[in-house]
């Protein structure tokens, strides 16, 4: 199967590229990815561009740090659904199982696994696609992303044993950037791409470690165009994991679901609308921009059944998921 991914993944990518005296839109013209990508504020591309613009930048002289700062870019809103489910846990083992499934969910087809052994604790990246996994800069991605997400949450200080990579040595002075964000020894040509802690640290207890998360929120700007961009991130995000309710998206913001309720009221907007306008948005996107399959697309538009998917794109777009698949964006924007 294709995989695709979000452009939300690409949010800072123009913003670090210029810094670094890099033209965004030269390089996904380069890829043949549209400049919509950038700004549109919902859009999927392929996972094989994606790794390719990645590559593309890295390779660049001034780009080689990008991919790391990149994957460092995320903000802890998109950790906001998690919080029902990190308040649950009592250990780092229980926290790393729900981000395990958290990573799995918002990067299709990969796959994470852990090992632990008598003095040592290992989580490792696997991907259906073999040349994705065997990429260096989808590796450096990968494993930045997984130690920004967990230094985010994890409320002491993580130390690595080692970091594993399946691809070729770096040039040395490329070295120290890993070493820089690692802290630990590097290796490289293994057999996977792993993170590795010693296994001790899998029974430390954690206390409101929820907190930081809903601190940070809360302290997010309320102007109500940027709650509703807020909201609408949420909900892409969590769509295929169910994450969607108006309790689990308002904790993601850091409000009270009914003073959610009463700011979306007070524009004359409520939440159901929104959710049902990005569920049309990712419809229409899967549908007419990727192979995937009808029942699979419906599942990740959060819903249980083709049949309820069905009645929705009838009211959407007057037509079938099978019709409106055969039919270009700029039809069902008339």
């Amino acid at each position: 199967m294709k995989h695709f991914i979000s452009n939300h993944f690409l949010r800072h990518y123009a913003r670090l590229t210029r810094d670094h005296q890099l033209d965004p839109y030269v390089l996904l013209h380069d890829i043949g990815i549209s400049r919509k990508v950038l700004d549109q504020e919902y859009s999927v591309l392929p996972l094989e561009q994606f790794v390719r613009l990645l590559a593309l930048t890295r390779a660049e002289p001034k780009g080689k740090s990008i991919v790391l700062l990149l994957a460092q870019q995320q903000d802890m809103s998109v950790f906001g659904p998690l919080i029902p489910k990190l308040q649950e846990c009592h250990n780092i083992q229980a926290l790393l199982i729900v981000l395990q499934l958290y990573i799995q969910s918002i990067i299709p087809g990969l796959t994470i696994h852990q090992q632990q052994h008598l003095d040592n604790f290992m989580v490792s990246f696997t991907h259906e696609e073999h040349q994705v996994i065997n990429n260096v800069a989808f590796c450096e991605y990968a494993l930045s992303f997984s130690f920004h997400l967990l230094q985010q949450l994890i409320p002491i200080p993580l130390q690595f044993r080692s970091v594993f990579f399946p691809t070729a040595e770096p040039a040395h002075s490329f070295v120290s950037h890993y070493q820089q964000l690692f802290h630990c020894p590097i290796a490289f040509n293994q057999r996977q791409l792993a993170l590795c802690f010693h296994p001790d640290i899998l029974t430390l207890p954690v206390q409101n470690i929820t907190q930081p998360l809903i601190d940070r929120l809360s302290s997010q700007p309320t102007k109500i165009e940027d709650i509703v961009r807020q909201i609408e991130e949420l909900i892409s995000l969590g769509l295929s994991s169910g994450n969607v309710s108006i309790e689990a998206i308002s904790q993601g913001i850091g409000l009270h679901p009914r003073k959610l309720q009463r700011l979306l009221r007070s524009e004359s907007l409520n939440f159901s609308q929104i959710l049902n306008r990005v569920r049309r948005q990712h419809a229409q996107q899967y549908l007419t921009q990727t192979q995937f399959d009808i029942s699979s697309i419906a599942y990740m538009v959060g819903y249980q059944n083709l049949a309820t998917f069905s009645r929705e794109c009838q009211k959407w777009f007057g037509m079938s998921p099978s019709n409106v698949r055969h039919t270009t964006t700029n039809d069902l924007s008339k």
